[in-house]
């Protein structure tokens, strides 16, 4: 339970079932990510986040004003609000097209946060990819972090080559650069390495490997990221983007 608990899984015995959704109308936007209902309820889009960096906050706001007057299927994944007084949940137009977040992806306006273990996430990645590839929104940006041009501060996706894998403290560092006290690391908390393990990634195996990672990066002598989930760390091909 306790590593669980960590990730911020809830284990139940009985699935509770989902709740219909709602039809809503939309009236703008009340964030970069949260989109406001005719009835005043601000939603916050599951499963991604804004770069905090200028201009994609401004781009993503400006996105979801846009579908002002539009009625969509609101799907709540939360009982209760946050400590903003935002729900959230998903909303998906009802004349068909992708959800909003999808929508948001597409363009390259977010980053997916979430850990790839539901095929929504899974299928958000897949248009992150494209976006990617493709060089839209943030992808044209040089912000979008290598080791080298990382700095603390907001959710970030890292892409690199790890230099060396090393256990200290009882946690599992991968280093990314030839001076550890100051380069990049990726911190493995000890869920997290089974989670790894799991998958069949060994940390040490990662020695020499380009990997992909996402989370919030804050300093620790030099700036270091705490792997929130195992998905969240993905192996990359050599001649992949």
């Amino acid at each position: 339970m306790a590593p669980a608990a960590a990730l911020g899984l809830a284990l139940v015995a009985v699935a509770a079932p989902a709740p219909a959704a709602e039809r809503v109308t939309l009236d703008g936007a009340a964030g970069p990510a949260t989109v406001r209902l005719a009835d005043g309820r601000a939603v916050r889009l599951t499963g991604v986040r804004v770069p905090a960096w200028d201009p994609w906050p401004a781009r993503a706001r400006a996105f979801l004003a846009e579908r002002t007057g539009t009625v969509a299927a609101y799907h709540a994944v939360a009982r209760s609000p946050d400590r903003y007084g935002r729900r959230r949940g998903r909303v998906r137009p009802v004349d068909g097209g992708p959800g909003l977040a999808a929508a948001l992806v597409t363009r390259g306006l977010v980053l997916v946060t979430a850990a790839p273990d539901t095929a929504r996430v899974r299928a958000l990645l897949r248009r992150e990819r494209r976006a990617r590839r493709a060089g839209r929104g943030l992808w044209a940006d040089d912000r979008v972090a290598t080791p080298a041009t990382v700095a603390p501060g907001g959710f970030r996706l890292v892409r690199g080559r790890v230099r060396r894998v090393k256990r200290l403290a009882g946690r599992t560092w991968l280093d990314f650069g030839p001076n550890w006290w100051e380069a990049f690391g990726v911190i493995l908390e000890a869920p997290v390495r089974r989670a790894l393990a799991g998958r069949g990634i060994a940390p040490g195996s990662l020695t020499g490997r380009r990997v992909r990672v996402r989370g919030w990066v804050t300093r620790r002598n030099g700036p270091a990221l705490v792997l929130p989930a195992a998905g969240l760390l993905e192996r990359v091909e050599e001649t992949a983007p």
